[in-house]
This record gives structure tokens, C-alpha cells and sequence, in this order.
């Protein structure tokens, strides 16, 4: 099985129509496709394609020696020690075939992230390759794979426990103080009827209608009792808060870019030690959660 490269720009020359009079052709007009890639990034990609399809003939070939074996035991001429030797033999390419179909599923995943990956980038996006590190001679390729993995797996806990912190309390009533102005705007009752027989609604002097009884209570009491309701959440937030460690934005903001960075060093790390253990003949999958651009080599800049 091939599959057609992948260009990254297309060019699209309008045809001049025929016509009795001469008239000057149209101006060519050129539409990018996607950002123009640098050659090592390309060729990481035509390695990622030619390692897709080597998975997929291998699997082919073994579904196709499984097909073979099983005709062969259709055979009656066959003696039963010769028809157990086939079952065996079957059982075994089976087994192969399973994991090379899984195998080709999975690096099909890898290829089909980068593509993916590749074609969110805005036209116009400057693409830079980065060389991955150089992992140490003599060390164990698969071993170093399975001790990153452990740190990429640590530094992804520590991140979602950064993302999950609460906020300060200054800024959390803050907000709290904002939304209760906002829903007291819209609690205002129209006139001295703020109730519909047969059909329980709280209009706002702005014509607004609440289907839900209790979120229209809730904006009512906002813009009748706004000090009582501030007080009431400034207090559910002290307890909330009660024990626990808070970061302002800023700070959390500041964290999670100094994880992700650490995060990406490891994955880009990930992937030469794994580029290294398939150099070496080991047969080393890349996670499917990989970041395509630790597996690509690349940096994304803004776009122009």
C-alpha cells in the first residue's frame, strides 16, 4: 500500500478562456496550503509514512500466510500429526498478525496526530526545526524510553494539579462580587406581578424570562438583597479555602508555561531515545498522546 505525498503548497493557475478577440491571460493566483516546512521536519514525516506503510504490507503479508494455512487444513489428504502441526502453525501467525495489525493501527495514530497537528497551523506560520538531544552512548535505549515516560507521566500530574489549585481568595470574590452584579441586573421585577399564574416565570424589566424557578430566585435576591448574597458567598468561599493553598492567576498562568516547557523537553527527549532504540532494531511504539511537534522536531512560531 502507498500513499501520495503530502504537499505542503499548491499553485493554481487560472486558464485564460477562448475567445474571438485576444485578451490578456489572468494573473496566476497561488493558494498556500499550509506553512512551509523545514527539510528535516519533511523528512520526519516521509519516515513516519514509509514506517506506516512497511507496518501495513507486514500485516498483510501475515493475514495473507494465516489465510494460506487455514486452506491448507481444508485439505482431507492431510494425517492428524500434519493437521496438528498446521493448527499450531496457525495459532502462532495469528498471534503475529494480531500484533502487526495493532502495530500498523498504531503508528497510522502517530501519523494521522502530525498530520492533524501539521494542518491547524495558520498560513503564513513560521515552522523552525529543533534537533532533538543526543542520548548517551551506551545507555539502554528502551530502558531510558521507560524512565522518561515516568517523568513526562509525574510532570503531566504536577501540571493538572497546578490547573486544578484554587485561585486567591481576593480574586474569587472578587468574581463572586461581578457575577452577583450581573445577576441583580437581571432580577429586576417588572412591576408589582412577577409571577405568571399557570406558568411560574420572574420577568426582569428588561423582558428577560427564566425558565429555571431557582436561577430566577437567585437573580432576584441579587438585586434585592445584593449585600446579604455577597456576604453569604464570601463566606462559602473562606470555607472552601480552609486548608488549602491558593495561587493568583498570574502565578498559576506562570507555572503551567514553566511545566509545559518542561514537559515538551522530555517528550522531545522521548522521542530521540526512541529514534535511537529503532536504530538499534528495538521494537519501541511512541505514546498516541505524543506531542506532534516532539515527534516532528519542530517549534511553532506566530503567524505573520
Amino acid at each position: 500500500m502507498t500513499e501520495k505525498t503530502m504537499t505542503m503548497t499548491e499553485t493554481i493557475i487560472d486558464k485564460a478562456e477562448t475567445a474571438p478577440a485576444p485578451a490578456p491571460a489572468p494573473a496566476p493566483k497561488t493558494v498556500t496550503l499550509a506553512p512551509k516546512l523545514p527539510r528535516a521536519v519533511e523528512l520526519k514525516l516521509a519516515e513516519l509514512r514509509q514506517a506506516m506503510t512497511d507496518s501495513q504490507t507486514l500485516a498483510q503479508n501475515m493475514a495473507a500466510k494465516v489465510r494460506t494455512l487455514s486452506d491448507t487444513l481444508a485439505d482431507p489428504r492431510l494425517t492428524p500429526e500434519t493437521r496438528d502441526s498446521i493448527r499450531a502453525e496457525v495459532e502462532i501467525a495469528e498471534q503475529i498478525r494480531d500484533e502487526r495489525v495493532e502495530q500498523a493501527h498504531h503508528i497510522k495514530s502517530i501519523h494521522q496526530l502530525t498530520k492533524g497537528f501539521l494542518n491547524m497551523v495558520k498560513p503564513g506560520t513560521e515552522i523552525r526545526a529543533v534537533p532533538g538531544p543526543v542520548p548517551k552512548a551506551g545507555s539502554d535505549p528502551v530502558r531510558r524510553v521507560a524512565v522518561i515516560r515516568d517523568e513526562i507521566a509525574a510532570l503531566k500530574r504536577a501540571r493538572a494539579e497546578v490547573g486544578d489549585s484554587p485561585l486567591s481568595r481576593e480574586e474569587l470574590v472578587a468574581r463572586a462580587k461581578e457575577h452577583v452584579l450581573a445577576r441583580a441586573a437581571q432580577g429586576v421585577p417588572y412591576g408589582l406581578h412577577t409571577v405568571i399564574p399557570g406558568e411560574p416565570r420572574l420577568r426582569s424589566d428588561r423582558g428577560r424570562s427564566f425558565k429555571n424557578e431557582v436561577e430566577a430566585l437567585f437573580s432576584f435576591m441579587c438585586w434585592f438583597r445584593q449585600s446579604d448574597v455577597v456576604e453569604k458567598l464570601t463566606a462559602d468561599i473562606d470555607a472552601a479555602l480552609e486548608g488549602k493553598d491558593t495561587l493568583t492567576s498570574v502565578e498559576r498562568n506562570a507555572r503551567l508555561a514553566e511545566l509545559d516547557v518542561e514537559i515538551l523537553t522530555a517528550e522531545r527527549d522521548e522521542e530521540a531515545t526512541i529514534c535511537a532504540a529503532l536504530a538499534q532494531g528495538h521494537n519501541v511504539t511512541r505514546r498516541r498522546d505524543a506531542d506532534p511537534r516532539a515527534v516532528l522536531g519542530l517549534e511553532v512560531g506566530r503567524p505573520r
